[in-house]
């Protein structure tokens, strides 16, 4: 059996990704095309005027087990000289967070994420003879 657990304590995101879900565009008196986040984030203006704002800046620690593998040889099960081997391996299995954005694992320190990190699964049979 092998894992490997990663974590970050401390650090800071820019979610670049939040920052422009924040459109709203007034249009007699009505504002269209905007999310939820208009209603928390308080301002008032475009969001191109907020663009740069620390408000999308995010404290982004988290600890995320990124590899387990699991192993085990039957032996000699089928006949004498035979080998049977079944290994189980996943990736990313699971992400513990505060952190708003898709990935907290960001060495650039802006959060441009679109797609999350792919969960995968692997089954291995060996049958020697």
């Amino acid at each position: 059996m092998a894992f490997t657990f990663r974590s970050n304590l401390g650090g800071y995101l820019y979610n670049n990704l939040r920052s422009r879900s924040l459109f709203s565009q007034n249009s007699n008196g009505f504002i269209r095309n905007s999310g939820e986040e208009l209603l928390y984030s308080g301002f008032t203006q475009n969001a191109s005027n907020q663009f740069l704002s620390d408000y999308y800046v995010e404290e982004a620690s988290f600890l995320r087990l990124q590899n387990v593998t699991v192993g085990y040889d039957f032996g000699e099960l089928v006949r004498k000289g035979t080998t049977f081997n079944v290994s189980l391996a996943a990736q990313n299995l699971f992400l513990i967070t505060d952190y708003k954005g898709l990935d907290p694992e960001i060495n650039t320190g802006v959060d441009n994420t679109i797609y999350p990190r792919a969960r995968t699964i692997t089954v291995g049979l060996n049958l020697g003879f």
